[in-house]
């Protein structure tokens, strides 16, 4: 099973140098969901919504936008993997 940097790369031609931004997001995602008790997945009460509400006001909105994008990628690649 390829890694998630690997899935970006291969499967999205994500540039190299955003990459670790991607992975930074989602493992921040994933923090806030065991933190909380919820769980990890598209249906499931893992909506991004509220970790996207805990970054506003401390990053930027292409931050953001950037953030929701790494975890609608990380839970395709937790899908199909």
């Amino acid at each position: 099973m390829p890694t998630f940097a690997e899935f970006l790369r291969d499967s999205y031609q994500l540039p190299e140098a955003r990459i670790p931004h991607y992975e930074r997001w989602a493992h921040m995602y994933r923090q806030t969901l065991q933190a909380t008790g919820a769980h990890e997945g598209p249906g499931t009460d893992s909506s991004p919504l509220p970790f996207l509400e805990l970054l506003a006001g401390k990053y930027a909105k292409w931050q953001i936008s950037q953030a929701k994008h790494a975890i609608q990628l990380y839970w395709y690649y937790t899908r199909k993997n």
